[in-house]
């Protein structure tokens, strides 16, 4: 039950990260759009720390179904699929800049480094 509110959790925190910015959401903002009192996001994650982090993965996963959904749903016709291609991209740019502010942070940047290498194992793997 924990696990999966903490999970469902990372959702909210990502959306409220990708609308307030890495650096602007508190953790106050995290536990209001939780809905949690403050510091009750600290019942399941131990730290700020653990939250973005937990956040760029559900953040890769989110774009990386978003992107092979499309790829697949349309893979017979190219135009199409690369119309849907642009408009994810639009779609999904926020929460892209998110990951990127991630992954160039001084304090998170070399701490996602698995999350990444575990994005390029698996589409590795796809293209065999």
């Amino acid at each position: 039950m924990r696990e999966e509110k903490r999970q469902e959790l990372v959702g909210v925190c990502l959306d409220c990260f990708v609308e307030k910015g890495l650096t602007l959401a508190t953790t106050k903002n995290l536990c209001k759009a939780a809905k949690l009192q403050n510091g009750g996001i600290y019942y399941y994650f131990s730290t700020k720390e653990e939250i973005v982090l937990a956040c760029a993965e559900e953040a890769i996963s989110r774009i990386e179904k978003a992107a092979f959904a499309i790829v697949l749903e349309d893979i017979s016709d190219i135009k199409s699929m690369m119309d849907h291609l642009g408009e994810l991209a639009d779609k999904m740019s926020p929460t892209m800049r998110f990951l990127v502010s991630v992954c160039v942070s001084r304090e998170y940047g070399e701490k996602v480094k698995p999350s990444l290498v575990r994005l390029a194992e698996r589409k590795g793997r796809n293209n065999r």
